[in-house]
């Protein structure tokens, strides 16, 4: 059961890496769009993509880490 769950959330986070760089090409083409009447935008565009890959991968480590540390917890139990 503990091999189960774990496997489960190893496929999981991998889904959610494999879909994290077409939702963050989303969210940056948004914003380009919300830049496009702005004359300075060169300088701009390369801080937006830094701050959404900051954030990006920030969050993906920190929600695996807390899926993979519920699916240990879940296996802790003993089965009187």
């Amino acid at each position: 059961e503990k091999g189960g769950t774990a496997q489960g959330m190893f496929t999981l986070t991998g889904a959610l890496g494999n879909l994290a760089p077409a939702f963050l090409g989303v969210l940056y083409g948004q914003q380009q769009l919300l830049m496009e009447g702005n004359t300075a935008v060169g300088s701009e565009e390369s801080v937006i993509l830094s701050n959404l890959l900051g954030v990006g991968v920030c969050l993906g480590y920190l929600v695996s880490a807390v899926g993979f540390a519920l699916s240990a917890q879940a296996g802790d139990g003993t089965d009187g």
